[in-house]
């Protein structure tokens, strides 16, 4: 109380809630005050009265959280303070408008004007002109092993998307561990937000946030933290997200907003993803059906080894380069075993209808070589090769003739038709 009184007791700055004024605090006409910086923080002090609910003259949670948003824009108002006129600062408005222009001196990306010489508004970011693509994780990412987990941290840009380094599979799970930071969707009349949507303020967390109709996902807080896979968005802050679909399938996090590109601000967010694929598995791929994801032949000094015919499988290519042990008629096919499988058991059926001198039918593992022998000529079903065959391992199958001394001639003859393997870890798909 003023003047000072023995009777002097703390109250609020108003008694009642008071009328909303229905105007940003920068917009025009406007009153420009200066005084000394020592007193800046008590002033902010008691415009903090303004973001209290109990202020204002509503019970309606939209225009509450316009209005705590505008009083928190006069606050920066505040804190901004009094600008003199720079000699940087160029005269002359639009269409002989009076006023001066001038790049921002902390970020001379931000073209700003200014009418008085104090007051400066930001009237065109170039930096919106960048392209903003997704962010890799970081190189060398890779996705722990069955049954385990493991956690990355990254820098999340609010304008733009953290792609994990891996792929996920169903039955996954990925938990934003933790997250702090903030970030501004662009729109002057919106505070900046925490990771979990809430208001952010003089460094913490505040209230709670707003939902909007043209967010990625509507039903959540804006810009809060959202776990994105494939084209499915997940609230990111609500916990572990399993994955579900089919097959190996990317994820990104990013902010709950449908523009990403005029938003400012960063988090630090850390990830933990949970390896579930655990169960056993058993698949044949029949490649009269399909080539096989991930098959494919292998070439040997520049010829290929093998085509795939629909309906009959993988078929031999005969190559008939110079020199001794250069004639042949091969079906040489290769898969690499995927992050997150192991494969234990394999056995491959084919044909080989070519008479010695060489007869080759074989399985490879990386450089190890894995003979079926003897081998008929006619249909073949090779016996069961059994060991641990981890992700990364190159796996070879081949029915191959070969001639040391005289071209191959006629048509091909040797096939592959098909190969069942069991595992553990990530099922492959088909």
């Amino acid at each position: 109380m003023w003047p000072d009184s023995a009777y002097a007791v703390p109250i609020g700055s108003f008694r009642v809630p008071v009328v909303i004024p229905d105007v940003d605090p920068d917009a025009a006409p406007l009153v420009t005050v200066c005084f000394n910086a020592a007193w800046l923080p008590y002033v902010l002090g008691c415009l903090k009265q303004l973001m209290l609910q109990a202020t204002w003259q509503t019970t309606d949670p939209d225009v509450l959280n316009l209005v705590q948003g505008r009083a928190a824009n006069l606050m920066y108002l505040f804190i901004q303070g009094c600008k003199l006129p720079e000699s940087g600062a160029l005269g002359g408005g639009p269409d002989g408008e009076d006023g001066m222009w001038r790049q921002d001196p902390d970020n001379p990306c931000l073209l700003q004007f200014s009418a008085d010489g104090q007051c400066w508004c930001t009237v065109f970011d170039a930096s919106k002109c960048n392209p903003n693509p997704t962010q890799p994780g970081p190189t060398g990412g890779t996705r722990p092993a069955p049954g385990a987990s493991s956690q990355d941290c990254y820098t999340l840009q609010a304008n733009g998307q953290i792609n994990l380094p891996y792929a996920v599979y169903p039955g996954d799970t990925i938990e934003i561990t933790s997250a702090d930071g903030a970030g501004w969707d662009g729109n002057i009349l919106d505070s900046w937000n925490c990771p979990d949507g809430s208001p952010y303020y003089f460094g913490a967390c505040v209230g709670s946030g707003h939902t909007s109709g043209s967010d990625p996902l509507p039903s959540v807080s804006h810009m809060r933290l959202l776990v994105v896979i494939d084209t499915t968005y997940n609230d990111g802050m609500a916990g572990p997200v399993t994955v579900g679909g089919s097959g190996p399938q990317s994820a990104l996090i990013q902010v709950n907003d449908n523009v990403l590109s005029d938003n400012a601000g960063s988090y630090k967010v850390c990830v933990k993803l949970t390896n579930n694929q655990t169960s056993s598995w058993t698949q044949t791929w029949n490649f009269a059906l399909t080539p096989g994801t991930g098959f494919d032949q292998v070439p040997q000094r520049g010829s290929p080894r093998g085509t795939w015919v629909p309906g009959v499988g993988w078929q031999s290519e005969i190559v008939n380069l110079t020199g001794p042990n250069d004639y042949e008629d091969a079906a040489v096919i290769q898969w690499t075993v995927p992050v997150g499988t192991t494969v234990t058991t394999l056995q491959f059926s084919g044909r080989y209808n070519r008479p010695s001198p060489i007869q080759d039918t074989s399985f490879y593992d990386n450089s190890t070589q894995h003979a079926v022998s003897p081998t008929p000529t006619g249909d073949f079903t090779s016996q069961v090769f059994s060991g641990s065959f981890p992700s990364g391992h190159n796996l070879i199958l081949v029915s191959n003739y070969g001639d040391p001394s005289s071209p191959v001639t006629g048509s091909p003859e040797n096939y592959i038709f098909s190969v069942t393997m069991t595992g553990t870890g990530t099922q492959p798909p088909l």
